[in-house]
């Protein structure tokens, strides 16, 4: 796992961040997502490969199971997380075997249940052979790919665009139509950004002005940015590549002072880089003038001398070439 999934995934973790992200994109704005009602789940999945069974890939990023209240019914749903900071061409792909695999693991689940059951009865022969009762929901799989890149997102977005059009156009619609929900940053409208309430509204802000650091220090001259927690701060570091000087106060960060701080640094860098210069052309000036001078000091006190071996000795004198003291002296 690269410095960025790392980052982000301590953010996309926080209940509150998760919670928003599925509301703003799956639910259209509407608050069904409830923070408190989310419970944290194992990323390492079951996986079926030809009847056998095996763990030790990490396949989301985090994976979270919510109980879901509305229309006085009540129900739970398994969400996940991706991100990525680069074009994955096979991510629909990707997020369907990963939907199956949590299936998958329902279903062993249901049947085993049912073969305990003391009370069989309850079955009918075909529910019982097929490991699930007809009336029986599937609990909903969703996984939201967030894509950081640096660029607007290319990839496909659904599994009928990674399949060939000859077939994609004849099977019935819907036979592999599974849409992949992604957020990209670089194409969040200014007004969804605005709408979110956490901290992910700096989070996309700063990450969208990555290419622009004074509009990025515009942004941070807001209040909201004057108390923002480390992970935040770090995840921008990362994503936006800058690096700012972390000063903690209660585990959340000053990023306005820090940029502020930034631009001193970096004002104070260029007077010491322009005071070396400086101090190097002079040196440099100086020596031409010592080099001049000694050339005319030994010509006069000692004329029979050939002006190649004046080169020759001043050029070993101050570890130069004899190419370099005659372009001075001549």
């Amino acid at each position: 796992m690269g410095k960025a999934d790392i980052t982000t995934k301590n953010v996309l973790a926080k209940n509150e961040n998760f919670a928003e992200l599925f509301n703003l994109t799956v639910f259209h704005g509407d608050p069904i997502v409830k923070p408190e009602e989310l419970t944290e789940m194992n990323t390492e999945e079951l996986i079926i490969d030809y009847g056998k069974r095996y763990t030790g890939h990490r396949i989301r990023d985090v994976l979270k199971q919510a109980l879901i209240k509305t229309d006085g019914k009540q129900m739970y749903v398994l969400f996940g997380t991706e991100s990525l900071t680069y074009d994955d061409y096979a991510m629909p792909a990707k997020n369907t075997v990963h939907h199956l695999a949590d299936l998958s693991k329902l279903l062993t689940d249901t049947a085993a249940r049912m073969r305990k059951d003391p009370d069989k009865s309850k079955y009918t022969a075909d529910e019982y052979l097929s490991g699930f009762p007809k009336d029986m929901k599937l609990m909903p799989v969703i996984t939201l790919t967030v894509y950081w890149g640096e660029r607007k997102w290319d990839g496909p977005l659904c599994l009928d665009e990674m399949t060939d059009p000859f077939f994609s156009s004849r099977y019935p619609k819907g036979l592999l139509h599974y849409e992949m929900p992604l957020i990209d940053v670089h194409t969040l409208s200014d007004e969804q950004i605005a709408a979110l309430k956490t901290e992910m509204n700096l989070l996309f802000e700063m990450v969208r002005a990555s290419e622009d650091k004074d509009e990025m220090r515009r942004l941070a001259e807001q209040e909201k940015y004057r108390k923002v927690s480390a992970d935040v701060v770090l995840a921008i570091e990362t994503l936006a590549h800058i690096q700012l000087r972390q000063e903690e106060e209660g585990g959340t960060v000053n990023m306005w002072k820090a940029f502020r701080d930034m631009k001193e640094e970096g004002r104070q860098e260029g007077r010491e880089e322009g005071l070396k210069l400086g101090l190097a052309e002079g040196e440099s000036k100086k020596e031409k003038e010592d080099i001049r001078n000694t050339y005319e000091l030994i010509s006069s006190i000692n004329p029979e001398m050939g002006k190649d071996s004046i080169i020759s000795t001043i050029a070993e004198k101050f570890r130069k070439t004899a190419a370099e003291v005659e372009a001075i002296v001549l």
